[in-house]
């Protein structure tokens, strides 16, 4: 990981910054509706899982969601710690990002020791278990392991994140952020079923796109940032 705090659940102090930042400047482009925060647990030590429709669903979440305790997101290395120069940067400054190297399959060992290290000094494991983005508003695509891996060999719960209205971007865009139940793993339970319960639950949580948009797209650039 890169720079980080002294703990995992604690968010340093440039990213409170960049995260004051942003939360301004989307909040400026999109219109954003966030419910659900009261179900968040305040101690963490989880993993959250989200379903996927663009390159700015993170930062959405990193903008809304509770700094603390701090949420570590399993990331593309192409387009974090390998990526543009300024992405680069704002991730050696800010911290937060596990790499995980999708084109030659390396530090597969190294991932896993740091997801581990999040959850158990109080972190929150960010994941976005469909794996790459969907292309249709209210669909889940099929998960991979990763999120039902930590919980069911940790004992960690995970927590459900529905988002809707990112897919296509531009000026004023309704989005929303739903925060819905927490996932135990049962006693016993094999890998496959939790994280059948885990997909439906995910599923469920997914938010209607609001029907209230714009007449004219402006902007609509923002879709080819990365």
């Amino acid at each position: 990981m890169a720079r980080e705090s002294s703990s995992p659940s604690e968010a340093n102090l440039p990213f409170r910054v960049l995260r004051f930042i942003g939360r301004g400047l989307l909040r400026s482009l999109f219109h954003i509706e966030i419910d659900g925060l009261d179900r968040l647990s305040a101690g963490g030590g989880y993993v959250l899982a989200c379903n996927h429709l663009s390159w700015i669903d993170p930062l959405v979440l990193m903008a809304h969601l509770p700094a603390a305790p701090r949420i570590h997101y399993l990331a593309a290395a192409e387009y974090t710690t390998e990526g543009p120069w300024l992405v680069r940067k704002v991730v050696d400054l800010t911290g937060g990002i596990i790499p995980v190297d999708r084109q030659n399959h390396r530090g597969g060992r190294a991932v896993v020791v740091q997801s581990l290290q999040v959850l158990k000094g109080g972190g929150v494991l960010g994941i976005f278990p469909e794996g790459r983005c969907g292309t249709e508003e209210g669909c889940l695509q099929s998960l991979k392991d990763g999120a039902a891996l930590f919980a069911t060999r940790t004992g960690r719960p995970v927590q459900v994140v529905g988002l809707s209205g990112t897919l296509e971007l531009y000026f004023r865009k309704r989005m929303h952020v739903r925060v819905g139940p927490l996932v135990e793993p049962r006693p016993e339970e094999s890998q496959d079923d939790f994280l059948a319960r885990v997909a439906e639950a995910m599923a469920e949580t997914i938010p209607p796109l609001d029907p209230r948009q714009p007449r004219m797209k402006l902007l609509t650039w923002l879709n080819r940032i990365f």
